[in-house]
């Protein structure tokens, strides 16, 4: 009867403490290929790309409520999303330029330094990934030149900041943790919701996890467990 007790009580902490399944996928930053035939035959240069949108924000890996918690597979994690719009070229089309980040102003994370100042393949935006706590201390400045197939840049943009303005998003959806009502049942926006809006939100920021209920966030143990503990109390006192 222990044996089996003790079976139930390993079985009710497993069940209010599971984890999503391992899928944390992140979208693959590719670097521009120049074709060395193409040098003398293109010596124009591409036109400014224009900067259409920047943002820097971290999403945490569990969020909780007083009622229960939801948890993604990718932790807690920082994103930078570079979003230029194509440069005109007479030669190479919009989805074939690439893009040089320059750092002006700033100092890099090490978790950046490896695409900055290379040339990256164009196509959609671009993504930084800073860990969780590196990206509240940016405060960088950075310029951005266009290159075509044949190597030739552009001008560069006019410089743009990149800094965190404060939100950190939800373990799923796009709403910042301090929007949350504290009373949320979150079990059902997983299964309704926030799981509508996180496909949307893994579009915005280049990645994609799988997600899930943890079950209760409060003080208030699982109904199996809270039997099993009675029971074995009774058993004690009754030998």
């Amino acid at each position: 009867m222990l044996r089996a007790l003790g079976t139930l009580l390993v079985g009710s902490l497993l069940m209010g403490a599971a984890e999503p399944a391992s899928t944390c996928l992140f979208a693959p930053t590719e670097l521009h290929r120049i074709d060395a035939d193409l040098r003398g035959s293109d010596t124009a240069a591409p036109g400014t790309p224009v900067i259409v949108e920047v943002e820097a924000f971290r999403r945490n890996g569990t969020t909780c409520t007083h009622a229960n918690c939801v948890t993604n597979s990718c932790g807690d994690t920082g994103t930078v999303r570079i979003d230029l719009a194509p440069a005109a070229d007479d030669g190479t089309p919009p989805d074939q330029l690439g893009y040089r980040l320059t750092l002006l102003r700033g100092e890099l994370p090490d978790s950046m330094r490896s695409l900055v100042g290379v040339n990256l393949a164009g196509g959609r935006p671009f993504y930084l990934r800073p860990s969780f706590d590196e990206l509240p201390l940016l405060n960088l400045t950075f310029t951005a030149v266009a290159v075509d197939a044949a190597g030739n840049e552009s001008a560069p943009t006019v410089p743009f900041e990149v800094d965190f303005e404060g939100c950190t998003l939800a373990a799923v959806g796009d709403r910042c943790e301090d929007e949350l009502d504290p009373e949320t049942d979150l079990s059902e926006e997983f299964n309704g919701g926030l799981a509508a809006m996180d496909a949307a939100s893994s579009v915005r920021s280049g990645v994609s996890c799988s997600f899930g209920a943890t079950g209760s966030a409060g003080p208030a143990l699982p109904t199996a467990l809270a039997l099993a503990l009675l029971l074995l109390g009774r058993m004690r006192r009754s030998r």
